[in-house]
């Protein structure tokens, strides 16, 4: 019971790091880019606030290609969940109707993730939890598809979180907490990454099941790219696998749940060299 309360613990601490950020329900809304996208192709960042980072990074990684022919927008909704746009399935379709995408960037999903444990405070496993994330994403997608089924929606889901260490002591009353921050470091960083990779899962079982019915849902893992970034920058080898046991470096995290800038331009270059590359041709 111990051990399963520090796993639940884990996954607590490391939500709740975000907190003043993520409780915030705020919608931001760009209609267009800089002035150097054309309208040729468009693309819309729909979802959380992971969508307001995912849109800075693909823009500069677009501009740094060489793509004078792609319009990007952006609708991001902080702090929102999947569950939220399932109980409201005409939002995303609706924003689709204004923006006219050929591609989506789709973002969603963490938040549920998170308010489990850290609103809620339950001690649930986190498979159940990314089953419930699943339904609400396929109500999203099947309402989406019904007006837009030509629409190409691509997805990644997040990176790993950041370090949370030293976040522990502050937690309950402000007293040390020396044995979870021992416990946590031990196995609550495998734990908490273990089960953010389980929402991986679920995305792919949603991109297989629609690319059944005839859409074009694409997931593409960037589990690691952060810690890529960081080993690349140190001179490690090219090849480097993600390691279960690290959180996402400091360098490219905003927070324990966001990246920043930085770290956001690398998320998107790895999107696109998976996935926007065989889209798009660059201009001369």
């Amino acid at each position: 019971m111990f051990l399963w309360r520090c796993v639940c613990f884990s996954l607590v601490v490391c939500l709740m790091a975000g907190k003043p950020t993520c409780e915030i329900p705020e919608h931001k809304t760009s209609t267009s880019a800089e002035t150097i996208f054309a309208k040729s192709i468009s693309v819309l960042c729909f979802g959380d606030s992971w969508t307001d980072g995912n849109a800075a990074g693909l823009q500069e990684v677009l501009r740094s290609r060489g793509h004078q022919n792609v319009k990007l927008a952006k609708e991001d909704y902080w702090g929102f969940t999947a569950d939220y746009f399932a109980k409201n399935h005409h939002i995303f379709p609706q924003v689709a109707h204004e923006h006219k995408p050929d591609y989506v960037v789709l973002s969603l999903g963490g938040n549920d993730y998170k308010n489990v444990y850290w609103k809620q405070r339950k001690l649930v496993a986190p498979w159940t939890v990314v089953r419930e994330v699943k339904q609400s994403l396929k109500t999203v997608l099947d309402a989406f598809y019904a007006q837009h089924p030509n629409v190409k929606i691509v997805m990644y889901g997040y990176d790993f979180p950041g370090n949370v260490e030293s976040h522990l002591n502050r937690v309950v009353d402000g007293r040390p907490l020396s044995l979870l921050q021992w416990a946590y470091n031990l196995v609550g960083v495998r734990i908490v990454n273990h089960s953010a990779m389980l929402l991986g899962e679920a995305y792919r079982e949603l991109e297989l099941e629609f690319k059944q019915r005839g859409h074009s849902l694409t997931y593409v893992p960037l589990w690691g790219t952060l810690q890529r970034a960081e080993a690349l920058a140190k001179g490690e080898k090219p090849n480097f696998q993600y390691r279960l046991s690290q959180p996402s470096p400091n360098l490219y995290m905003r927070d324990p749940i966001h990246a920043s800038t930085k770290g956001y331009v690398e998320l998107m270059g790895s999107l696109y060299d998976k996935f926007f590359a065989r889209e798009f041709v660059p201009q001369a």
